[in-house]
């Protein structure tokens, strides 16, 4: 075997986030997405370099959409898996810490009438607060204060190679240019068994992560209900939405 296939032979890891803030917007914290959007603000690098065609991936401008072919192309040290037409990661769901805090916060902006002057003379015509470029808002954001979150996940990459990615994001969640889900540090450990998609327990096999619901579960599954939403990133695509069993 040479030293290539052995670094690129599957390992299961435990990866943990410590956090020195409460994080925002607990939807969607999936190891996998934080992953694909660090490796998002390089894709033009990459997709640029000797083997860039291999990856078949485009970064879409403002108001474009992902096209269905490039999902599961963007390269992340998770493996990944083929189900019908998805290629779904193998990583949980995050699990959290204990909860020491979970509230809503609101992130607003409102144009300030008393620096008007600044305008150039032909923007004071008019100014519509109730839309554009001047619009006023104020909307709410779940916060929930945590140490740590934790997911399982397989890799074909040394875990060095997983922590050197993870040091590079220092911001999870929703809404970080408010300060929220500020990265105190990373740690990710091999571990000995697969938890990535369900984990033994005494009752049965435990549900880990959305999958397809006519995919081919264990016998006796728990941890689980129906629902319909995406187990692909990007999850808010409706797109890839679809009849899911996920964690509950």
């Amino acid at each position: 075997m040479s030293a290539r296939d052995r670094s690129r032979r599957e390992r299961y890891v435990r990866v943990e986030c410590r956090l020195a803030t409460a994080v925002g917007g607990t939807d969607g914290l999936y190891l996998d997405s934080i992953l694909e959007a660090s490796m998002c603000r390089r894709a033009k690098t990459f997709m640029e370099s000797s083997h860039g065609d291999r990856h078949a991936y485009f970064v879409p401008s403002h108001g474009d959409s992902l096209p269905v072919d490039a999902v599961g192309k963007l390269p992340i040290p998770i493996v990944r898996a083929r189900v019908g037409d998805l290629w779904i990661p193998r990583c949980s769901s995050p699990i959290f810490g204990e909860t020491l805090a979970d509230d809503a916060a609101n992130y607003t902006t409102a144009f300030p009438l008393d620096k008007v002057e600044h305008l150039a003379e032909s923007e004071r015509t008019k100014i519509m607060q109730s839309g554009g470029r001047y619009k006023s808002f104020r909307l709410p954001l779940r916060v929930r204060l945590v140490e740590r979150m934790v997911w399982f996940a397989a890799t074909n990459h040394p875990p060095s190679e997983l922590r050197r990615r993870l040091g590079q994001i220092r911001h999870i969640g929703k809404k970080t240019s408010q300060g929220w889900g500020v990265v105190a540090g990373w740690s990710v450990d091999l571990i000995d068994n697969d938890h990535s998609w369900y984990a033994e327990s005494d009752d049965g096999p435990v549900l880990m992560r959305p999958l397809p619901a006519d995919m081919e579960h264990p016998e006796g599954l728990i941890g689980a209900r129906r629902g319909f939403g995406g187990c692909v990133g990007p999850y808010h695509d409706r797109r890839f939405w679809r009849e899911i069993v996920e964690p509950c």
